[in-house]
């Protein structure tokens, strides 16, 4: 059986610690972050699964972190956070959360939320997973977001790795080229 790795980002030390835990005891690989910069530097190394993320947190929030993650992925994101206005609600998942769940929360609740999220984005996963695209010397790997090209690896923005993306998915091959 494959092991599914969750993110857990929040501030909060103990917290961080607490849902690592309770996770990690029932099978998933646990990454933590602090702050939304860490994290986006995590999801862009290891193949996540689920994130799982507060609001308010330094250098970075969990709104913003959830838009550059929208960016380049679909992987499901549950905000965790102590604030649970409607409007705050209705920003997250305009930001491109999958669930939210406000603090304090009871450890079945965040559970099922999850196994929910994952049972989803399973369910919307095209059947064969395409992990990477190879045209002439460029190499593009989806799960980790990278190009290489002459086993070099090129710093792109996300548009333009989408771009590159698109426009290897949709290239004719080289014999149907005039």
């Amino acid at each position: 059986m494959n092991v599914q790795t969750v993110l857990v980002v929040d501030d909060e030390k103990a917290l961080c610690d607490f849902v690592r835990r309770n996770l990690e005891v029932r099978g998933y690989k646990v990454l933590t972050a602090t702050n939304g910069l860490e994290a986006l530097a995590l999801f862009q190394r290891e193949k996540v699964d689920l994130v799982i993320l507060d609001i308010m947190m330094p250098h970075l929030d969990g709104l913003e972190t959830t838009r550059r993650i929208r960016q380049t992925s679909i992987t499901p994101i549950i905000i965790l956070t102590a604030l649970g206005e409607e409007t705050d609600k209705v920003r997250a998942f305009d930001y491109g959360a999958d669930d939210y769940l406000t603090k304090p929360f009871g450890v079945g609740e965040l559970l099922g939320r999850i196994k929910a999220v994952l049972r989803r984005a399973h369910w919307s996963e095209p059947s064969v997973p395409e992990e990477r695209i190879v045209r002439g010397e460029i190499f593009v790997d989806l799960t980790r977001h990278e190009v290489m090209v002459r086993n070099r690896v090129l710093d792109l923005t996300p548009t333009e790795f989408n771009l590159l993306v698109y426009l290897m998915r949709n290239s004719l091959p080289l014999t149907h080229v005039i």
